[in-house]
Parts: structure tokens; sequence; C-alpha cells
């Protein structure tokens, strides 16, 4: 697979420059599970960020948002989301609850799985799908094409261009999950990969 990173051309839209807002950190929106509080809420996976609660600033990991999750169960609950993609904060409300999804739904009340992480535009270090060899990894993981990025591996977000390159170099012939965002269907999927 040939890959190389891109400056602010990852989307199918219009791209624009990175804008000012106020928002250095908060909690990544990891995955979301279908039928969830957060799922209603259209929350984004990768791209998302949880910057605010009720109005409380959530630029430190802490227990204050955990707290505010487990006092506002079954009550709605205000969310200043931050988007990367879009380069936009909005509000979302959605009801915290521990019977959204059944007797079999992952825990949690709300649906998502999410980690502390600094913000950052994933185009600086997002790597480009531009060609697939036959039987290749890339190949048999499913990876299309000119439509595909690989953002990050599930364990390691990719800070610098090295980090894609180390994780495939420490990974020979094992299984690795990565975060891989398609212009075409304007989602992020994970993809096992196992490089050799």
């Amino acid at each position: 697979t040939h890959t190389h990173t891109t400056p602010r051309s990852m989307g199918a839209g219009e791209s624009t420059p990175s804008q000012e807002h106020e928002f250095t950190c908060g909690y990544r929106v990891i995955s979301v599970h279908s039928g969830s509080p957060c799922a209603a809420a259209g929350l984004d996976v990768f791209f998302d960020f949880i910057v605010k609660a009720n109005e409380v600033a959530l630029d430190r990991e802490s227990d204050a948002f955990m707290a505010i999750i487990k006092s506002s169960q079954d009550q709605q609950l205000r969310l200043t989301v931050y988007s990367v993609k879009t380069n936009s904060a909005r509000d979302v409300t959605i009801t915290p609850s521990d019977r959204w999804g059944g007797a079999n739904k992952p825990p949690g009340t709300l649906g998502a799985t999410i980690r502390f992480d600094q913000i950052q535009s994933p185009d600086e270090h997002a790597w480009h799908v531009l060609d697939i060899h036959p039987n290749s990894p890339a190949s048999l993981a499913g990876l299309c094409a000119h439509t595909d990025y690989i953002l990050s591996a599930v364990d390691l977000i990719f800070r610098d261009e090295g980090d894609l390159e180390y994780v495939l170099s420490r990974m020979l012939n094992k299984r690795v999950e990565f975060y891989v965002y398609s212009v075409a269907s304007d989602s992020v999927r994970e993809v096992s990969i196992t490089p050799n």
C-alpha cells in the first residue's frame, strides 16, 4: 500500500483552514453503540470531542465528567461537542440511562467509549491510501484506494509522521486495529490489518 500524509484535504466537501477555538483538549469519542444516547445525539467517532458538560469545561482529566453523568441519570444533559472535521462546536442534549440497550447492551449510560485527549486535526497525521496491491495486507483488510485515510491505530493516536511506521514495524505478522475514515461514506470504521 502506498500512503502519504495530506494537509487539509480529508473529506468529501470543501475543507476550510483551521479556525481559532478555545478548546485544547476534551473527551474524544472512540466508539458509539447503536441505539445509545450518544448515537441518538449523532456523535461522530474519532472526530468529536466532548469539551463541556452542563457548561462545565472538560479541559483536564478528572472524575468531574463522570460525576456529572452520574448526577444526570435519566435527565437531560447538555454537552458541547467540538468537531475536528468541521472545526466547529455544537451543543447536543443527551439523556444518560442504563436502560438504553436492553439486557445484552455494553455497560455504560452514554453508550460510547471516550478517552481524554488533546484536540488536533486528524489531517496533520492521517495517511491517504493511494494504491493497494492485490493480496496485500491492505487488500485483505478491505482498504479502499483514494477514498480511505488511516487516522490512527486504536491503541495509539498518531502524533507525528513516524507513528504509522512505528506501529507497523512493531506489529509484523500480528493483527493491528486501525481507525479508517472513508470519504465515500463520510464515516470512520475499525479495520484489522496484519502487516507482513
